[in-house]
């Protein structure tokens, strides 16, 4: 039969293990943000840092500026958004998908002579891009031909025959997807716009101060989708380099924005594994 003194004293060492665990947690925390205190002041007194190529030195400062901000704390546009998909992580990916997708058009318009990216309106979270008005040519008519048969199946009609052609209803991952008002594509999508909307304007004023015609001479090795992928000398321009780093760069955010959201999932004690823990340890850890 236990004793219930040894009960309570058993009760007390849990409670006591547990007080010492968390001592322990908080002191480690507490050594990490003074550490992180003291890299960030060395970063700030540090030069700026620079890259081989100037493309590579604007396209620092737009990440830092409009993507990552400035500052640890900075909540620019693209990282509120983000965060604010919380719903669905497959959201959030295709978020980083949709202005991916926007740059990579204003890139391909940035290429022509005096390329400039397209206007951004105030309602551009909305309804996106104003449509360019395209002439509509007129198609011509093609003539049916109705069998007897088939004009007996549809009624007789000769002016509106049924000839029993309806659009095949499609279920399942072959279905098109809802991009409805109210719809969760449909929420990203506008969360992406808002982002961009802060992003177009500062590609096109990084793109216009980096030599992005300007030919690499040498060979360039760049890892790409965990793949190293070799450039030979003369193949590239700055423009290159500045457009696959702007891909690598988002994603690269994306991915430590979406680290913060995630939970550390706090370390447990099994106090039952067997594990004992002298009242001397506990004072020991108490005591430090």
């Amino acid at each position: 039969m236990i004793d219930r003194q040894d009960m309570i004293e058993e009760q007390l060492l849990r409670e006591n293990i547990r007080k010492a665990i968390r001592i322990v947690k908080k002191k480690k925390l507490q050594q990490e943000n003074a550490i992180r205190t003291i890299v960030r002041t060395l970063l700030k007194e540090a030069d700026d840092v620079l890259y081989d190529y100037t493309s590579l030195n604007k396209l620092h400062d737009l990440f830092r500026d409009v993507i990552a901000g400035s500052k640890e704390s900075s909540d620019t546009a693209f990282k509120h958004e983000y965060k604010s998909l919380t719903s669905d992580k497959i959201a959030r990916q295709r978020y980083v998908e949709y202005i991916l997708d926007f740059a990579s058009a204003d890139f391909n318009l940035l290429e022509q002579p005096g390329g400039t990216i397209q206007p951004i309106g105030s309602d551009f979270a909305e309804i996106g891009y104003e449509p360019e008005e395209e002439e509509i040519e007129p198609e011509e008519e093609e003539s049916l031909t109705v069998s007897i048969d088939d004009l007996n199946k549809s009624g007789n009609d000769l002016v509106e025959p049924d000839l029993g052609e309806e659009d095949e209803e499609v279920f399942g991952e072959d279905a098109p997807e809802d991009t409805g008002p109210g719809s969760q594509a449909d929420s990203t999508l506008r969360s992406a716009r808002r982002a961009y909307s802060t992003i177009g304007p500062a590609l096109q004023l990084a793109w216009d101060d980096a030599p992005t015609d300007e030919i690499i001479p040498d060979e360039v090795t760049i890892d790409q989708n965990g793949q190293q992928i070799a450039h030979p000398a003369g193949s590239m321009t700055e423009g290159d380099l500045f457009k696959i780093y702007f891909g690598i760069n988002l994603k690269l955010w994306a991915a430590k924005i979406e680290q913060e959201m995630t939970p550390v999932p706090e370390s447990t004690v099994d106090v039952d594994a067997g594990t004992e823990l002298e009242t001397g340890m506990l004072k020991k850890i108490f005591q430090s």
